[in-house]
This record gives structure tokens, sequence and C-alpha cells, in this order.
């Protein structure tokens, strides 16, 4: 396995931060800026440039973008995955591009069409560029987004699979280090993380929540209603593994040496471990000889 540790941010990487990036840094020249409009030429997508003046609850937050009326365009609340497209890391104190959204309130939360735990919706603030989830009768701002505008041809032949731009499941690029269009690439609640370092490579990881991103291959242990979702496998600085789960594999200790402790699954969380079963502090720890 990978010792790399990610955090998503939907800050740090997510997480939802989706760490890895949740979304690449914006490219110079990437918006189509009209007065009311913006339309993304990575993505295809269209955006308001404003958004509600008001906090609103998911409910009026739906018909809000519905009875939008600008540039004759049909609206809607955007997918998790649409609104953390418009994350841009590199910038400090906002992470939207304000010559593109300007007046967009940073410390708000922004409703999106995605399920959370059991009956929420996911939310992004840009303030950060992350996100969490809230029950529908709480009150966030919106940001309406209209379906793709019309997309070179040329773009599908870049998404693996034959995948096309776009679609409700896409994230900001497909899984693959030359990727860099729009794709469907990975699965409902998965995000394309991109690590860090000389030897990054890109993956689908399940999102759990603001902070959390399973590892490859594994699935949130699940959730209580009002908490938030908990990982197998937690890639993030202080990692953690689901007290729901007893399988040592669902902590993510490397390759080690021979002797060297390994990481198993105690309690709730994951913790340096000798054959023997004694613990100690740190990776670097020696088990004493069988």
């Amino acid at each position: 396995m990978s010792t790399r540790r990610t955090k998503f941010q939907l800050a740090p990487i997510l997480i939802l931060t989706i760490s890895g990036q949740a979304s690449a840094d914006a490219p110079v020249g990437r918006y189509v800026i009209e007065s009311d409009i913006v339309t993304d030429v990575e993505t295809g997508l269209v955006w308001a440039r404003s958004v509600s003046p008001n906090l609103l609850t998911y409910t009026n937050g739906v018909a809000y973008c519905s009875g939008l009326s600008v540039a004759g365009r049909s609206w809607r609340l955007p997918t998790v995955f649409e609104l953390m497209s418009l994350v841009d890391r590199s910038r400090s104190v906002s992470t939207i591009d304000p010559a593109a959204f300007p007046n967009t309130p940073i410390a708000d939360s922004y409703w999106t069409s995605t399920p959370y735990a059991t009956s929420g919706r996911m939310l992004v603030r840009f303030e950060w560029g992350h996100g969490n989830g809230a029950q529908p009768t709480e009150s966030k701002r919106v940001r309406c987004v209209s379906d793709c505008a019309t997309a070179p041809e040329t773009d599908a032949v870049l998404c693996a699979n034959n995948q096309k731009t776009c679609g409700e499941t896409s994230t900001r690029q497909a899984c693959g280090p030359t990727k860099t269009v729009y794709c469907g690439g990975c699965a409902p609640l998965e995000l394309c993380v991109t690590e860090r370092g000389p030897s990054a490579d890109s993956s689908c990881r399940t999102v759990c929540d603001s902070d959390q991103i399973c590892g490859s291959s594994r699935a949130c242990a699940g959730s209580v209603a009002g908490s938030a979702p908990v990982c197998g496998t937690l890639i993030s600085e202080n990692g953690a593994c689901s007290a729901t789960s007893s399988s040592d594999d669902l902590c993510d200790s490397g390759p080690r040496a021979d002797g060297q402790a390994a990481l198993a699954c105690i309690g709730s969380t994951c913790q340096w471990q000798c054959e023997d079963g004694t613990t100690c502090s740190d990776g670097g720890c020696m088990c004493p000889a069988p």
C-alpha cells in the first residue's frame, strides 16, 4: 500500500479535500464571462454569476434555481462534484475566481443536489474549498448551474471508455495523469483525487465526509443520522479506522521492514501493533524478535 496521506477538502482533501486535490488549479482563460453567466470551457457547465440573495432551505433552493430566469436557460442545483469543480486551491482567502464570480459570500455554505447521510444534502464552502452535509430544513446559499454547453466533439475521445463530458457522476478530471477534461470517470459519491509529490497519481476515492476519503476499493462504513460517516481507511494526517470494523486491512500501513510494527485496527483507531499484540507509538518502532 502507499504510505502517502492525503486529506480531502471539499480543504486539504473531499477530502470532499477531498491531501489530494478534489479539483485542479484553474487554468488561464478557463472561463468565458458574460454579464449574467459564466461558461466553464473545461467542464462545459454554464453558471449563473449571481448567487441567491438570501439563505434558503434545500427545497426553496431547488425552487429558486428552477424558477431562475437568466439568459433564456433552464437552471438547477449542481451536484457536489459540479460545484467543487469551481474550487481553485491556488488562491488564498477565497477558492473561487472573483473575476468570474464576483460578490460570492465565501463564508456561507452552498447547497448541492448530492445526498448526504440519511436525508441531508452535501454542501460546498468557498472560503476553504471544502464541504460537509446538512439537513434540508437548514438555510444555505445557492449557486445555480445550467446543463452543459455544446462541447467540441474531440472532448469525448479524451475520456476513457467513451465517457462523455459533464455527466451526473463527473469529476473535474478523468482519473489518469493525462486526462484534463471533465469526464464521468468516477462512480456516484466518489471523487477523482490527485495526490501531491513527484510520484503523484490520480484515483477514484469514496467520499465519506468533508475531511475523509476512503482508500482505493474501500467503502464507507456507514453513518448515524446527524453525524459524519466514517471511512474504513482514512487518508489524512491523523489516521483513524472505522469503529464498526475490526479488519486490519482497513488500516493503511504501507511497506515495512521485517520486525517493524504494522498498523492494526484496535478499537476505533489504527494503531501500530506487533505480532505479539503489543503496541507502540509510531511506524518506526521495532518489534521484539519472535
